[in-house]
């Protein structure tokens, strides 16, 4: 295995407390992917006229956060689902003043701060620029969103050397055959 030669690049804003619940990871969770590469699986897939690459775990609970916005009536159930992440849940409370909505109150995705304006949860193509390695950033070139900021626009075409990139920086990459990656991105 090739060692890595990137280290963690601190972000412009600190998100400590919002790991998914931003649109980009916060330091903490960045660096500790960057610990941990050898043992962390990326999933990648064409959306749109783009290519996203995010950790597998991430996607999971990204597209699972995304999937209880869109099916959720009830502050409750929504709760209920995101029962298992202490900080996304921590981080909506601290979103909405300190106090969560009562369970039987009805819910939707615009009781949410900042998901009306992109902000929440992350979004994966501008996550990409903290948690991707040099290497394979270079591949692809950095964008800027009207109201969102920078993200990575990788081509679609380029699957194979962004897979082939992360392998040489000793990163395990698959192609996304669970459609994960575009839920995760709210596709």
């Amino acid at each position: 295995m090739t060692e890595r030669s990137w280290e963690p690049k601190p972000l412009e804003v600190d998100y400590d407390s919002q790991p998914i619940a931003d649109s980009r990871p916060s330091q903490e969770d960045v660096e500790a992917v960057q610990r941990n590469w050898k043992n962390t699986v990326y999933v990648l897939d064409a959306l749109g006229d783009g290519l996203v690459v995010i950790p597998l775990a991430w996607a999971r609970r990204l597209a699972s956060l995304r999937a209880a916005i869109r099916e959720c009536g009830t502050w409750g159930e929504f709760l209920d689902e995101i029962a298992d992440d202490p900080k996304t849940l921590a981080d909506l409370k601290h979103r909405l003043g300190g106090e969560l909505p009562n369970g039987d109150e009805s819910f939707s995705a615009d009781d949410l701060p900042g998901y009306g304006d992109g902000d929440w949860p992350m979004w994966p193509a501008q996550a990409m620029l903290a948690w991707l390695p040099e290497s394979v950033q270079a591949l692809g070139t950095i964008e800027y969103s009207t109201f969102n900021g920078p993200f990575l626009q990788l081509d679609p075409d380029g699957q194979k050397e962004v897979i082939e990139a992360l392998a040489a920086e000793g990163i395990e990459c698959h192609q996304d055959t669970e459609n994960i990656v575009a839920r995760a991105s709210g596709w």
